[in-house]
């Protein structure tokens, strides 16, 4: 029970687990890794990341490519600047 009271303490991450996983496969992607590459991080056959991630790579084609860290880094501060309370509603 103390864990659960502390899950319902924590900020909620938009979106579901899978968004979660679909942006990091994506993310990984845009950063011109391998299919292979990211297949092996979502613990998928080549065949299967590149019917589900296809789409990404042809939308990618002529972006400049983006280090995957630093954009989730840029989210996570994002995310965590409109969880921050403002002085008005602190007051």
């Amino acid at each position: 029970m103390k864990q659960s009271h502390v899950a319902r303490q924590r900020p909620r991450v938009p979106g579901r687990p899978y968004d979660l996983r679909h942006s990091f496969a994506s993310l990984l992607l845009h950063e011109g890794r391998s299919v292979i590459y990211v297949a092996r991080q979502l613990g998928h056959d080549a065949r299967l990341t590149l019917s589900t991630y296809g789409h990404v790579i042809d939308e990618l084609d002529d972006v400049p490519r983006i280090d995957a860290e630093a954009a989730i880094a840029e989210a996570r501060g994002m995310l965590a600047d409109t969880e921050r309370p403002t002085r008005e509603s602190r007051a």
